[in-house]
């Protein structure tokens, strides 16, 4: 038995598979190896090398399904070991799991939908946030510091943002006034 991610003990990586096929029984994510991988050794459940094994031998197995656009879905007897022994593990692993893979496709999509472009000005750095709209930026938002680092820092929070950053900026530019 090997302890994995606090209280997950895995034998003989059966709890790893039971999860692997939890992982991807909701096909709609569209999840490949690698978000699943990413996911879940950013979560300390098993290193790159077991995941990426227990996932090769899932689908050697045929229990997961590989597709041409690198998406991986469960098969018939995937379904079946995740609707019989899914229970096996904890709800609140499953419950962080998937938050943690919702969370990293949020911030892809957001990546991929929108844009934010670093510009050198002199010894400062303008960081220029766009906000995709139908056939055109809806929002623009430039800020300009000091250091690199400030702004990849931006940068950065503002794709994991987004969502928070948007409302909040609407709410308070339609505000009503009081006077």
């Amino acid at each position: 038995m090997k302890k994995i991610h606090n209280n997950f003990v895995m034998q003989e990586g059966e709890m790893l598979r039971i999860l692997i096929c939890y992982v991807f029984n909701d096909e709609s994510l569209k999840l490949t190896r690698d978000v699943a991988i990413y996911c879940l050794q950013i979560l300390n459940i098993a290193n790159f090398f077991d995941l990426s094994s227990t996932i090769s031998g899932l689908i050697k197995g045929g229990v997961l399904i590989l597709l041409d656009d690198d998406r991986i879905v469960l098969s018939e007897k995937g379904r079946t070991i995740n609707e019989t022994l899914g229970s096996t593990i904890s709800d609140n692993i499953k419950h962080e799991v998937m938050q943690k893979i919702y969370d990293y496709l949020s911030f892809r999509k957001n990546i991929d939908e929108n844009n934010v472009i670093l510009e050198r000005i002199n010894n400062k750095y303008l960081i220029k946030c766009h906000i995709a709209g139908n056939k055109s930026d809806f929002m623009k938002l430039s800020i300009e510091v000091s250091d690199i680092k400030q702004a990849l820092n931006i940068k950065n929070n503002f794709y994991k943002n987004l969502s928070s950053i948007y409302v909040y900026t609407m709410s308070k530019l339609f505000e009503e006034n009081d006077s």
